[in-house]
């Protein structure tokens, strides 16, 4: 089987934004561009935000991912 990293495009821009405040845009784009070659990218989308506020899953935040993680078709 062939194995995947995935994130959600969330978790780079929040990623990016985090390490721009340290080390300046041009060079957290530099990190995020020579990150995202061995990543998958889950979209976020306005279902999964829908999904997350009817949960059970105290932070929206985490019910985001969740949704999106789970919306992957072979991912558990």
């Amino acid at each position: 089987m062939d194995s995947k990293l995935w994130t959600s495009d969330h978790s780079i821009l929040t990623s990016h934004f985090i390490i721009s405040k340290e080390i300046g845009q041009a060079e957290s784009r530099n990190k995020i561009s020579r990150l995202i070659n061995f990543l998958e990218i889950q979209p976020t989308q306005k279902a999964r935000f829908q999904e997350a506020l009817g949960s059970q899953v105290k932070e929206l935040e985490d019910g985001v991912q969740l949704f999106c993680a789970s919306s992957i078709p072979g991912i558990d």
